[in-house]
């Protein structure tokens, strides 16, 4: 499944996202012996992104963050036909994966490099195993979103067994791990341990400056709905909840309900609906859940055809198949960063290289462009370049060039020119033969 999802991957133009080229430009400063800069774009620094950005370093930084995206989603479909087969049989496992496969934005997963794909594969992952590699699944899955310390308290809990106070000991210690550990890592990074935090409160005031209002609480309910089935498509949000619902309480009468399943599909549709009122969520915060309506599909097949006999290996074959096919029919995403955007920022990269030669780079501001502005593009150009972000800036003094982005407003300074596929470049003569 990983090779299909990679090959395909490989066939398209790169096109990462701006939170990808930040993970990879961070994990670029850390392998190099370096401190990473935080605070210069709205992307709140995950650790468990960084690592993986690190461990894929060797792949071209273009691809570093599609290749581990389309690995997770190899092995989210893994799991869901683990815990389809084994929750509800062999169809239960096929459907389980072809409605996955089917979910209409897998492609921008992919493309863009979107690490939320991680988050599901270690939440259904940890579905799929029991005992610690489950506790170990979900912590990992902890340094990426905070929904995941809620279920690893309450696995760890349940797996400590004993008196209650062991039970509720157990609990806290297994749901703050995750953050204690992603605390610590702020600090070591940044002598901050809340960095992290500090560095939300400062997106969120973006977004408020920017002109986000908060929608009313009763408003929220409408709006997950709406994305929820967005990232899904109607038929498999329908099904997948109804599944999810009949499975739960089926299992629940027999005494054999896995209490994971219904949790993850709660906490992880809460917690993006609570953030709602705080600031922007876009709908790949919802792809975990997704994968559990997914799920809940196949359950619901295996409901419908309990009985029926299979063998494991002809629905393995089956839910390869249909990945395969899912695939093959895949087309370039069409939202979201331009193919041409990347391509042209590649093109620029050997005339910026040659421009550090002689002092930081300046990237200025493309025109009312209040919370990004050139910003965007300083990840990219640090990871592509494999110069420290702290080479690249917006403001401040003491440059050896300015790159004015095409959009910027503002002069450049009076010295010789440069053209750039992504705007122009000025070159301090005292410092650049």
């Amino acid at each position: 499944a990983a090779a299909v999802l990679v090959t395909r991957l490989l066939v398209w133009t790169p096109s990462l996202n701006t939170d990808a080229w930040a993970y990879t430009a961070w994990a670029k400063a850390i392998l190099r012996g370096e401190r990473p800069v935080f605070d210069y774009l709205p992307t709140t620094p995950k650790p468990l992104a960084i690592a993986l950005a690190a461990v894929a370093s060797p792949i071209d930084a273009e691809r570093v963050f599609g290749v581990v995206v389309a690995v997770a989603l190899a092995a989210i479909a893994t799991a869901l036909f683990t815990v389809g087969m084994r929750e509800g049989g062999t169809v239960a496992g096929v459907v389980s994966v072809t409605a996955f496969a089917c979910l209409p934005h897998l492609n921008a997963f992919i493309v863009f490099g979107t690490v939320d794909a991680v988050s599901a594969a270690l939440l259904v992952g940890a579905l799929a195993v029991t005992g610690r590699a489950r506790l170990a699944c979900l912590i990992l899955a902890g340094l990426l979103r905070p929904e995941a310390w809620v279920l690893s308290g309450m696995v760890g809990a349940i797996q400590a067994g004993g008196s209650t106070l062991r039970r509720v000991v157990a609990g806290a210690a297994y749901g703050l791990l995750p953050a204690a550990l992603w605390s610590a890592t702020d600090l070591v990074l940044s002598d901050d341990p809340l960095a992290s935090l500090h560095q939300a409160g400062r997106i969120l005031d973006d977004f408020r400056e920017a002109g986000f209002r908060a929608p009313s609480w009763l408003s929220v309910p409408g709006s997950v709905i709406e994305v929820v089935s967005t990232q899904t498509g109607a038929l498999v949000a329908i099904a997948g909840v109804f599944g999810l619902t009949v499975h739960t309480w089926t299992r629940r009468r027999a005494g054999t309900l896995d209490p994971l399943l219904p949790a993850a599909a709660v906490v992880w549709t809460l917690g993006p609906a609570i953030e709602m009122h705080s600031g922007p969520v876009p709908g790949r915060y919802f792809l975990p859940a997704a994968a559990l309506l997914a799920l809940g599909c196949g359950l619901l097949a295996g409901q419908a055809t309990r009985g029926t006999s299979a063998l494991p290996a002809v629905g393995a074959a089956a839910a390869i198949a249909a990945l395969i096919a899912s695939a093959a029919t895949m087309d370039y995403p069409a939202s979201g960063r331009s193919a041409q955007l990347a391509a042209a920022i590649s093109a620029s990269v050997p005339a910026i290289d040659r421009a550090l030669a002689c002092g930081r780079v300046r990237v200025m501001n493309p025109q009312g462009a209040a919370t990004e502005g050139g910003r965007i593009y300083v990840s990219e150009l640090a990871a592509r370049t494999g110069h420290s972000v702290r080479r690249f800036g917006s403001i401040g003094h003491n440059f050896g060039a300015v790159l004015r982005v095409r959009g910027s407003a503002g002069p450049l300074p009076p010295w010789p020119r440069v053209s750039t596929p992504i705007g122009t470049l000025a070159l301090d003569p005292d410092r650049c033969p």
